[in-house]
């Protein structure tokens, strides 16, 4: 769970994302979204209006202000999303596991948006990026962005990484 703006909580249930109201604390609207479960880090705001979702294979993007699903992009087949983390400039990173062999990856991906002339409205979607292999074991990834250059990831409780 997480506070949006200082007006919504934004929850997961099952396949569900749910944002209730802080002020009423009812809930106000939900999307149905794939969610990773037993995950801790899968959303995090891009901006002050877009939301990030990490769930099973796939990234969505959704407006708070609209209420509406922006874009749903599938990552890779065979993974599971286990943690995002948004970066500087709109990089995101993220922690996956392959479902098949358990080896865990990092996948770094861009937001990106434009303004569609013939459609005469926003577009908005996730541009592929790297990948690299993390370790060979079942693992539990935790990241975070402690700076604009600098990134903490920790492997299996107990490795601790520094990023540059």
């Amino acid at each position: 769970m997480i506070q949006i703006n200082f007006k919504y909580l934004a929850g997961t249930t099952y396949d569900y994302l749910c944002l209730v109201s802080m002020e009423t604390y009812e809930i106000v609207t939900k999307f149905k979204v794939k969610v990773s479960e037993n995950c801790d880090s899968i959303m995090f705001m891009l901006n002050d209006d877009i939301l990030c979702m990490g769930g099973d294979d796939s990234i969505t993007l959704i407006s708070i202000k609209n209420f509406e699903i922006l874009s749903e992009t599938k990552i890779k087949s065979q993974i599971q999303i286990t943690e995002i983390c948004i970066l500087p400039d709109f990089n995101i990173l993220i922690g996956m596991s392959n479902i098949l062999d358990n080896q865990e990856y990092f996948y770094q991906c861009k937001y990106h948006c434009f303004f569609n002339k013939s459609k005469k409205k926003m577009e908005h979607n996730i541009v592929k990026g790297a990948t690299k292999l993390l370790t060979k074991n079942d693992s539990n990834i935790t990241m975070r962005c402690l700076t604009k250059d600098r990134l903490v990831a920790i492997l299996d409780l107990k490795i601790i990484q520094i990023w540059e």
